[in-house]
């Protein structure tokens, strides 16, 4: 664990790049502000895989112009989770306050 602000969400992001190629990721953040931040981290290291949320923040225009897919709809996710199936899943955990990215 490092302190807030301290650059660990690009971290997180870069180490799963470098050693998750090829399977799926489960991140789970505490607030909507930290998807946020992770959504555009993830994509700024260059994450080009799909990314999935679930959360209330449906048709929002920062994580559609990410290419970040949300629903609170179980059935939805599941049928994303089907077409997408390959692999383990690799879950990180992220806590903490958000951070404007650099």
């Amino acid at each position: 664990m490092s302190p807030t602000g301290s650059g660990n969400t690009l971290a997180a992001a870069a180490c799963a790049l470098d050693c998750l190629l090829g399977g799926r990721i489960l991140i789970t953040v505490p607030t909507l502000d930290l998807l946020m931040q992770t959504a555009q981290a993830w994509r700024l290291v260059s994450h080009r895989a799909p990314l999935v949320t679930v959360c209330s923040l449906e048709n929002d225009p920062v994580l559609n112009k990410l290419g970040v897919r949300t629903t609170t709809n179980p059935i939805q996710l599941a049928l994303w989770a089907r077409v997408q199936a390959r692999g383990r899943v690799r879950h990180i955990r992220l806590s903490g306050e958000p951070r404007a990215l650099r």
